[in-house]
């Protein structure tokens, strides 16, 4: 099982390296009316590099391009000719933070970490995904709410530049998420297709800020999908948050039934298949029907150069070392209620 992870690793690799842009960005999600993602999705898949061997050439390409095209006004956005926000900015700021290279420029990570916290709510202390502007999004939308995704990043982002700098605004991040968090053990997203993505960034940032029994809550949750899952990008989420905590009495189980699993559903071509993952709401929708400029639907948006789910699971599967299974030894009647 180990030479096929090791294979499966170096072959998403070279299916990732390849289709970098010479300037050192990636894009994936076309959506029609702002084209293609390319500053947010570069700094999600730089991230997921970061610990692959002989990748560092293509981080670091891609953390100068990033640098290199900050918006006028401060932070990243979806592409960049698009407005800042903070999801895009925090992917972004967890990448320097971590990146060895860029890791030293304390201030700069300062000076955008406080960018990032003018995004925070005042009133639920959650981050909102865009700022009001008059030319892009109004306070009306959804799009200007405080949403779960976005603040768990945002405080991943703020715990790898400096957690004790942070931590009052950690801490009303926490507070935000656990009141946010449903009595199944989930969270609900407002940009996600599907609660795991929301979900596994939530119990991965309380976690590490030490709030153990909300965090497994939600782990029981990602437990009891396990059956569920036949997204290659659904999988790999759930898998590095049971990776991260190690917990559950058939972890080690699962872990190995889901690397064979994400091994033999690799395509040939080094990468994994997509779905339409990403969801657009619509921006009015918080809007009374007769203010609402057009029939504007929400959508679901599939990543379909598939970097983006092929970057979630080689960071998973980097992860994951290879355990002795054992024999199933009980149920997990100590996470599920």
């Amino acid at each position: 099982m180990e030479n096929k992870r090791l294979f499966a690793l170096q072959k998403s690799l070279e299916f990732i390296g390849a289709r970098q842009n010479e300037k050192g960005y990636w894009e994936d999600f076309h959506i029609s009316e702002v084209a293609t993602s390319n500053q947010w999705v570069t700094a999600y898949i730089s991230y997921a590099l970061l610990e692959q061997d002989n990748a560092v050439k293509y981080v670091k390409k891609a953390a100068a391009w990033l640098l290199a095209t900050e918006l006028p006004g401060g932070g990243w956005g979806y592409n960049n000719t698009t407005p800042a926000d903070a999801d895009s900015t925090s992917n972004v700021l967890r990448l320097l933070a971590s990146f060895n290279e860029t890791n030293g420029e304390r201030e700069l990570l300062y000076r955008l970490a406080d960018f990032l916290i003018s995004f925070q709510d005042n009133d639920t202390g959650g981050f909102v995904t865009y700022r009001p502007d008059k030319t892009y999004v109004f306070a009306q939308s959804g799009w200007c709410r405080p949403e779960v995704s976005v603040t768990a990043m945002a405080g991943a982002a703020l715990l790898r530049v400096d957690k004790e700098r942070y931590l009052e605004v950690l801490l009303q991040i926490k507070d935000f998420l656990l009141r946010n968090q449903l009595s199944a053990g989930c969270w609900e997203s407002y940009w996600w297709n599907g609660r795991m993505y929301g979900t596994s960034l939530a119990v991965s940032f309380l976690w590490q800020i030490g709030e153990r029994t909300a965090a497994r809550k939600g782990l029981a949750w990602i437990i009891r999908q396990q059956d569920f899952l036949l997204s290659p990008f659904n999988k790999a989420l759930a898998l590095f948050v049971l990776e991260m905590t190690k917990e559950g009495p058939e972890y080690t189980k699962i872990l190995a039934i889901s690397i064979e699993w994400l091994t033999e559903v690799q395509q040939p071509d080094g990468g994994w298949s997509s779905d339409n993952i990403l969801k657009v709401p619509n921006p009015y929708e918080k809007l009374p029907p007769w203010e609402r400029p057009g029939n504007i639907p929400t959508r679901l948006v599939q990543d379909q150069n598939r970097l983006f789910t092929t970057a979630t699971v080689i960071r998973v599967l980097r992860r994951l070392p290879i355990r002795c299974v054992a024999p199933l030894s009980g149920a997990l009647s100590h996470y599920v209620e």
